[in-house]
């Protein structure tokens, strides 16, 4: 009886055939698994602009905000700060820009991208009790929140002054503002002469001096950090690696945008005269998320051999004066 059976050539060809379904749906997979990957990634960088992007929103939106007075239209705000204003507390000037190379924060890790400063009352008032003279200290009806050290406005919403707070209590009724010596890394008071005396229709709110800037720490991807005034500067998001700046200016109080200004552009001309007139910041964060071995499309920007994924967001946000 004869045996049938499969020729050596159809085991070849049959072989042959599976290798190549193997190969494909290895590849297929490897595909899919690095796409997935990539879009992970991708994920992570938005959403890592997207916070960035919030935060500095919330404190530009602030800038300017010194309750019912504003330093910005007349002179009725004084400041009692020791001269020359460090750029940290030139509360008289709400918004300030630096390019990456200016040494304003001595901060030898910084990055690159610009340098945004923000300056704003908090939204917390107390309201005074007592004010004996120009020069006598400041009583609240309640236990106001003020440090030692911190910066303060005290308005009437017709004359207010700006003044560094000296005594030590926190939580108290007392807010002293003398000449007192001060440890070097703030103003001090030039003198203690607020120059009004406040009734109990004023109020007192906390001064912030917030700094947004990218700084990249040895062995460290950069990251966005964010400073309060004199105290240490804090990292708020990893991955954001430049930022840019760019201001609106309105020259003839219509309300629509007559130029751009850059950070440099800005810190090169007198910041104090045109920040009354800036009506929008236009904002670009770029963000990169960190993988190796990433293989992408056109979609994404790729760096260092598929070691990054970069996005970028833009944004225009209006000041607090100049929204509609």
């Amino acid at each position: 009886m004869r045996q049938v059976g499969h020729t050596l050539l159809e085991l070849m060809l049959a072989l042959a055939l599976g290798l190549f379904m193997l190969t494909a749906s290895l590849s297929f997979y490897q595909s899919a698994q690095n796409t997935q990957k990539v879009q992970k990634v991708m994920a992570t960088a938005k959403e890592n602009a997207k916070f960035a992007l919030d935060l500095i929103k919330a404190d530009i939106q602030m800038a300017g905000f010194y309750g019912c007075i504003t330093p910005m239209a007349d002179s009725r705000v004084i400041s009692t700060l020791t001269p020359p204003i460090d750029f940290k507390w030139d509360f008289l000037n709400p918004v300030t820009a630096n390019a990456h190379t200016d040494p304003s924060l001595a901060n030898a890790d910084l990055y690159q991208g610009d340098i945004l400063t923000l300056r704003y009352a908090d939204r917390q008032a107390f309201n005074i009790a007592k004010h004996d003279s120009n020069t006598a200290p400041l009583t609240t009806t309640l236990k106001n929140n003020l440090r030692r050290y911190d910066y303060a406005l005290v308005s009437d919403c017709v004359s207010g002054s700006i003044f560094q707070k000296t005594n030590s209590t926190t939580g108290s009724l007392t807010i002293q503002h003398s000449t007192a010596d001060v440890p070097n890394k703030y103003a001090g008071n030039s003198t203690d002469d607020l120059e009004t005396t406040y009734s109990t229709q004023a109020t007192v709110r906390r001064l912030y001096s917030i700094s947004y800037y990218i700084a990249k720490k040895t062995g460290r991807i950069p990251a966005l950090y964010r400073k309060d005034g004199a105290r240490r500067a804090e990292e708020v998001i990893s991955g954001i690696a430049d930022m840019q700046l760019r201001f609106g200016i309105d020259n003839n109080a219509d309300g629509t945008v007559d130029a751009y200004l850059s950070a440099t552009q800005r810190q090169a001309e007198n910041q104090a005269d045109n920040s009354r007139k800036i009506v929008l910041i236009h904002l670009t964060l770029t963000a990169k998320a960190y993988k190796e071995n990433i293989i992408t499309g056109e979609e994404v920007a790729l760096y260092n051999n598929g070691a990054e994924i970069q996005y970028t967001l833009q944004a225009n946000i209006a000041l607090r004066n100049h929204l509609p």
